[in-house]
């Protein structure tokens, strides 16, 4: 058997999220940032990949709000090199509490303990990071504190006969065709195992 589950997304969970998704709502600044271009743009997340996404994104974009990222990652070199671009705002003490807009992203509403605020922006990037959708396969398989499949570098899981790639394993790779790789070594390893077997 081979679990190719993949992740998903770690969501907002908020109005107008699902509404948009797709229509200005991402969670792959490499895939969908180049349909920003001289937009305002939301990057919303708690930590690097947010940043990595808001220096990607300054780039191009002609505004880029980063909300949620605590104040201390912005004195690291990735931090400073967003603030350096001088098309960064930051929003550390904030969250996301609604997506507004017709057919696509119009503006989005931010909240700390004492302050709401209205944001215009064109686009949303979700960057919170992703679960491993390993939920039926825990109590078979040993996983990572973060629940992602520990496999060999011949992708066996810790459970003969039940092999993993992908997104899913902690190779971690969030990239299509580093995926894609890992399906052809599973396949390949499988097989093998299946070949040493007795009849």
């Amino acid at each position: 058997m081979i679990i190719a589950t993949g992740v998903m997304p770690k969501r907002l969970d908020v109005p107008g999220e699902e509404k948009f998704l797709g229509r200005g709502v991402s969670y792959s600044t490499v895939s969908h940032a180049p349909l920003f271009i001289d937009m305002d743009i939301a990057v919303v997340g708690d930590g690097r990949p947010a940043l990595l996404a808001a220096a990607e994104l300054a780039q191009i974009a002609r505004r880029v709000h980063v909300v949620g990222v605590p104040s201390k990652h912005l004195d690291s070199p990735l931090g400073k090199k967003v603030k350096d671009s001088g098309k960064a705002e930051f929003y550390s003490d904030y969250t996301v509490k609604e997506i507004i807009g017709e057919s696509s992203p119009e503006k989005i509403v931010i909240k700390s303990k004492k302050i709401e605020k209205e944001i215009p922006v064109r686009g949303v990037f979700v960057e919170l990071g992703y679960v491993a959708n390993t939920r039926a396969f825990s109590h078979l398989v040993k996983t990572t504190a973060e629940g992602r499949i520990i496999i060999s570098e011949n992708n066996q899981t810790s459970m003969p006969g039940l092999f993993a790639a992908g997104d899913v394993t902690d190779v971690n790779a969030n990239q299509v065709v580093i995926a894609i790789g890992e399906g052809a070594n599973v396949a390949l390893s499988a097989y093998s195992y299946l070949l040493a077997q007795k009849s």
